[in-house]
């Protein structure tokens, strides 16, 4: 049964869950509204229909571990008033993720997506831990609904997501997975069942090369591949097997975070980055069972890092939690061969860098080939913006690049003959990658990614960073088969930007700066983008223009870091 590992270090989680049920009781009870839910089919928000979801969540998650603190009368009457408040909720899933053309009662209430499956594992568990407790009547509902809605949908068809090479098949099989090793079925239903979601686990994995790189982001990374660890843990729990901590490719991505991780908690925030605080109960079950390198722990992840309030890293994060050390290396530079993401940092210099090739097909793709990121002290100075505002559109293939976030407008990479880079299977070239003890050499061949532009004969991008100093040199070389062509080189930053001298700026964020070299006195322009929080925020964009013939070359310089 549940038991929190380390008291002393899991108190500050403890501290904030206790607090915020005392606050449960002076909220009014959280309605869902019809007009809200169908306000995703009407306009295509999200955000007021899954706020109220998501509090809902918050609710139960507060009342299932103050409950196993203090199992009091009153916790547990609170408890059972929050489940029973979900079991009415027509549907599980969210209205995003519900085929517009099934709004009945199988395609709603029956949608299998990755909050109805994460849902049911809550509830399971739930039911697991509070067995001899909870009402009989309770117990049988949260089996029944479980049933219904869950359990037999899946036996019943082949879902889409079986299939999916990112977090979709692994959060949903994982939590399937768990749920199944919660409740009473029996061991014949259970094995078949089991092995079924083994053909979801494949397909997650092959969404990963040998490199172990997560493209999406650390923060899919911890929830595709942490609710895999999960259930890994809780079928060595129940079974004594190591099964599921024994696939390939496991440990290379386990130590994803390692590599990426440019600044204390900071990552490196390329595709649909959202910068939120790892599980640190994921982090110890990987040291506990694959022995890898993780970033440093000092202090359990917060109740509000997680603005979902999923209820299975919460569990492990009080089950599991400590005190990590982590490897604490000098100077780092990692490449993933597979994504083609280059990562140097500094802990010395306490600076940062990291490019990236890929390709513009990715799960949750920005067309981004040859963008990089540069900076010092967790301050991003040239930047990625990761995630917008997920609405309707961000999510439609015709529309997704219309959203600023997406295209390669809002990324440090060319727009050349007005054209921005395309969305496709269009892979970077890689033309060299070395390293000596003074310099890393790090060049991509990029025309495809302007698969709009026949004119383009190759796009030769090459990073050069100086490993002594951290200055870095962007170099970019072009050639055309037309005379007459246009090229503006974009550079994205959200720090404050000030012309200094004719061809360098000043690019500052507090009392911490950068200087910038560029070939031609610079195009200044503010933009403003939607956020993943749907809140307006600003950002630079720094921009040379050429008119050149038939071949062009030009190199801008990161010359310094500076602090006051």
């Amino acid at each position: 049964m549940f038991k929190i590992q380390d008291r002393d270090f899991c108190q500050p989680l403890m501290t904030e869950i206790k607090n915020a049920w005392g606050q449960l009781s002076e909220k009014p009870k959280v309605l869902m509204n019809f007009q809200d839910f169908m306000s995703f089919f009407t306009s295509g928000n999200r955000l007021k229909y899954e706020k109220i979801y998501f509090d809902r969540r918050k609710s139960l998650l507060v009342s299932t571990f103050y409950a196993l603190e203090d199992d009091s009368e009153d916790s547990i009457q609170q408890l059972e008033d929050i489940i029973y408040s979900i079991l009415q909720e027509y549907s599980w899933a969210l209205p995003a993720h519900i085929d517009s053309q099934q709004l009945n009662r199988n395609g709603i209430s029956s949608c299998i997506d990755l909050f109805a499956a994460e849902t049911a594992q809550a509830l399971s568990e739930i039911a697991y831990q509070f067995q001899d407790k909870l009402s009989p009547v309770l117990m049988t509902l949260i089996n029944d609904e479980i049933e219904r809605r869950i359990i037999q949908p899946f036996e019943s068809q082949v879902w889409a997501w079986e299939a999916k090479e990112n977090n979709w098949s692994a959060v949903i099989a994982s939590s399937i997975g768990m749920t199944l090793l919660r409740l009473d079925f029996s061991q014949t239903k259970r094995n078949k069942l089991l092995k079924r979601l083994e053909k979801s686990f494949h397909s997650f994995f092959r969404g990963y090369g040998e490199d172990g790189a997560c493209v999406e982001g650390v923060g899919y990374w911890a929830y595709g591949f942490g609710y895999y660890i999960y259930f890994a843990e809780t079928y060595l729990s129940v079974t004594g097997k190591r099964t599921y901590f024994d696939w390939p490719k496991l440990r290379a991505i386990a130590k994803f975070p390692f590599y990426t991780e440019v600044s204390n908690d900071c990552f490196i925030p390329f595709g649909d980055y959202n910068a939120s605080a790892l599980p640190t109960g994921l982090l110890a079950i990987l040291v506990l069972r694959l022995g890898v390198a993780t970033p440093k722990v000092e202090q359990v992840t917060p109740l509000d890092s997680d603005e979902c309030y999923r209820f299975a890293p919460t569990f492990f994060n009080l089950k599991y939690s400590h005190a990590i050390e982590g490897t604490q290396e000098k100077e780092t530079i990692h490449y993933f061969k597979d994504s083609q993401w280059l990562v140097a940092r500094s802990r010395i210099k306490n600076t940062f860098f990291a490019a990236r090739g890929g390709r513009n097909d990715e799960s949750h793709n920005h067309n981004d080939l040859g963008h990089f990121i540069y900076g010092a002290h967790g301050i991003f100075f040239l930047a990625d913006l990761g995630a917008g505002e997920y609405t309707k559109d961000y999510f439609d293939d015709c529309k997704r690049y219309q959203y600023f976030v997406n295209n390669s407008l809002s990324h440090s990479v060319p727009i050349i003959n007005a054209q921005l880079q395309q969305a496709g299977p269009f892979q970077a070239e890689l033309i060299d990658f070395t390293q000596t003890e003074a310099e890393l050499r790090f060049s991509l061949e990029l025309k495809s990614a302007y698969a709009n532009n026949p004119e383009l004969l190759s796009f030769e991008r090459t990073f050069l960073l100086n490993l002594q100093t951290y200055q870095l040199i962007i170099e970019d070389k072009f050639k055309f088969s037309t005379e007459s062509n246009h090229i503006i080189e974009n550079f994205i930053t959200r720090c404050k930007v000030i012309a200094e001298t004719e061809n360098k700026v000043l690019i500052s964020e507090k009392k911490s700066s950068l200087r910038m070299k560029l070939p031609i006195k610079p195009d200044i322009k503010r933009v403003t983008y939607s956020n993943h929080q749907g809140k307006a925020e600003p950002a630079s964009l720094i921009q040379n223009e050429f008119i050149t013939n038939n071949e062009l070359k030009v190199s801008y310089q990161i010359i310094n870091y500076l602090e006051e």
